[in-house]
């Protein structure tokens, strides 16, 4: 004879055990939900988070956050290759967060006037004109410059060559970094090899201030591949260094 406690009260204590466990399990799934170790589960899911929440066209570009255009040039197609990309530091203040005039977009000139994209929509549209270019500086901004020659022909005007581009020609050609025609070809380059003052027409230049300039980026191969066979006078040190 069991000295144990009456049967009802094992079935009740059962009952109360079952309902913990089930409670437990309950829980430990809700707990473990997203978690790659639990069972039926297939990993944590991204959260995408949209910097751009809350923002309309009519946004005021001073409201556009640095993450938020970062957000929206890879949306339209750049990658952080590019030159723009990597212009967007955390401090980033420039033309596409400014809104000098509320939303009316103020293009800057050489008179320090202060300027500015002025509303989100015309922020996304800049962005667009960058991601269409297939050659360029704009091109060399939106995606990078591994190909900074890209869509270019010989008969292309030498204004369209992106700098990026006239040193990969140079360095083509045989010149080096050390010669001072390398040297020349600063960001802000803007001389005879990116003029075309008449179209692919060649135009030398004179005494006389008359507009010159290479005219297309074949002429500017050629005269290039003439100082990379250059073996001394000026030519040469333009082309290697003294």
């Amino acid at each position: 004879m069991s000295s144990g406690p009456p049967l009802g009260v094992l079935f009740a204590l059962a009952a109360m055990c079952a309902l913990c466990s089930s409670s437990s399990a309950a829980a430990g799934g809700f707990a473990l939900m997203g978690d790659s170790g639990s069972s039926g589960s297939s990993g944590p899911s991204s959260v995408i988070i949209d910097h751009c929440k809350g923002l309309s066209n009519n946004s005021p570009a001073s409201n556009v956050s640095v993450a938020c255009l970062r957000q929206t040039l890879k949306n339209v197609g750049c990658t952080e290759n590019g030159n723009l990309y990597k212009s967007l530091t955390d401090d980033y203040d420039g033309w596409w967060r400014k809104s000098p005039q509320g939303t009316t977009a103020v293009y800057c000139d050489n008179q320090g006037t202060p300027c500015g994209a002025g509303s989100f929509e015309t922020i996304k549209s800049d962005m667009k004109i960058y991601a269409a270019a297939t050659s360029g500086d704009r091109y060399i901004g939106c995606k990078g410059d591994a190909t900074p020659c890209a869509g270019l022909t010989d008969s292309s005007l030498a204004s369209s060559v992106p700098v990026a581009c006239l040193r990969k020609t140079l360095k083509g050609a045989g010149c080096t970094e050390n010669g001072s025609l390398y040297k020349g070809l600063t960001d802000d380059y803007n001389g005879w090899w990116r003029q075309s003052p008449q179209g692919t027409t060649t135009v030398y230049c004179d005494n006389q201030g008359t507009p010159c300039g290479a005219g297309t980026f074949g002429v500017i191969k050629t005269d290039m591949n003439i100082y990379g066979t250059a073996t001394s006078g000026d030519r040469y040190i333009g082309c290697k260094g003294a």
